[in-house]
């Protein structure tokens, strides 16, 4: 008595598990929508006097963000090309505090660290829903 077994169904779903660039685009959209949330939460939380601060939120060719993969994982960058009039960025002094012509002292606003915080408060929602379209496409051999 012999007993056969058609493995074939099985090897096509490793291949389809093994398919990296499906995972790693999957990835790359997770990330380039935490980056826009940031962007836009950036934008929400940055202080306003004359709106120059807000309206600098770039990364190059007027790109809200850059995204770059980086050894295992991908690093985000978002740019402000604000300045002041003495030629120090605007931003750094608008967060970390700065001294007054009158000598006293203006705490930060710290809208850099509270806006990365509220958005790592997004990322599972973000990933999973990514995670789950790759994996639905597995599953259903697409």
């Amino acid at each position: 008595m012999k007993l056969k077994w058609d493995f074939s169904e099985l090897y096509s779903f490793a291949d389809r598990l093994n398919d990296t660039y499906e995972f790693e685009t999957h990835i790359m959209t997770a990330t380039q929508n935490i980056a826009r949330v940031l962007h836009q939460v950036l934008l929400y939380k940055t202080p306003v006097k004359t709106g120059n601060l807000r309206k600098m939120w770039s990364a190059g060719d007027n790109l809200a963000f850059t995204v770059e993969k980086k050894n295992n994982g991908y690093e985000v960058t978002l740019i402000n090309t604000a300045q002041r009039d003495n030629g120090f960025m605007y931003g750094r002094a608008v967060n970390y505090g700065h001294r007054t012509p009158s000598g006293g002292w203006v705490m930060g606003k710290f809208f850099v660290e509270n806006s990365i915080a509220e958005t790592e408060e997004q990322l599972k929602p973000i990933i999973k829903r990514e995670l789950q379209k790759w994996w639905s496409g597995v599953l259903n051999g697409k």
